[in-house]
């Protein structure tokens, strides 16, 4: 039996049976605290398993999620430069979106997705009283890191990760939760090989299966990363903050 997830007023709440096949490994030893920011060259984790029956759990625990919202917090370096981007988030079924940028990059923006999948926006200071009807895949809804708004909430990324997949990335993740420097509980490391060099790593919450922390590399050095903070699930949204 694999992870069951019972949705409450309060949040999630896990109950675990036998454990799935991505954590049927040995067990005992040492934790090691590791660090945040290990070079894609340094071993992370030294027991890890194919993360492919991981992803579907993953998948399952955030398609049982009927609303939530989070902070977030996207750090982008780019030679000598750094772009920082903030925001907040909510989604509500049936994949409702609405981000707004709190951080340095676009501060001011809104966006939302309603139910007829049509995104509108508008940017911040002087042009905020000017909305807008957005594409999907307009390059306005571009995060600093490059992925777009509509794969912003939890779905989306999954989405994502198993795009990478398909892609033929390699996915590994821990056998067990481990130390980690920056987090104060323990997380399973998941991460994605492209022609068995580190393209992306994320840290994920072994009790609601969602990503706490992830990063991405580019040709071996860390591009972009990015922290949720705040996530509270299963909340009353109304239906008119989707709307602009």
């Amino acid at each position: 039996m694999s992870i069951k997830l019972a949705i409450t007023a309060l949040g999630v709440a896990v109950t675990v049976g036998a454990l799935p096949a991505w954590a049927v490994a040995q067990s005992g030893g040492k934790d090691k605290l590791l660090s945040a920011f290990a070079l894609p060259s340094q071993v992370l984790v030294e027991r890890t398993v194919d993360g492919s029956s991981f992803l579907q759990d993953m998948n399952d625990a955030v398609k049982a999620m009927k609303a939530y919202s989070f902070t977030y917090e996207t750090t982008v370096y780019k030679g000598n430069k750094t772009i920082v981007q903030a925001g907040q988030f909510y989604f509500k079924q049936p994949r409702l979106l609405r981000v707004e940028m709190t951080g340095p990059y676009k501060k001011g923006a809104v966006a939302v997705m309603n139910k007829d999948g049509k995104v509108r926006g508008h940017l911040g200071g002087m042009l905020s009283g000017v909305t807008l009807t957005l594409s999907p895949d307009s390059d306005q809804l571009l995060g600093a890191n490059g992925y777009p708004m509509t794969d912003s909430d939890f779905a989306g990324m999954l989405n994502v990760m198993k795009r990478f997949q398909q892609q033929g990335c390699k996915v590994k993740v821990s056998d067990s939760p481990v130390a980690v420097e920056g987090q104060t509980g323990k997380v399973y490391v998941l991460e994605f090989f492209q022609a068995d060099q580190l393209y992306k790593r994320a840290y994920i919450d072994p009790k609601t299966l969602l990503p706490v922390e992830w990063f991405d590399y580019q040709k071996g050095q860390l591009f972009a990363r990015t922290v949720w903070n705040n996530v509270k699930l299963d909340q009353n949204i109304a239906d008119a903050m989707f709307q602009i």
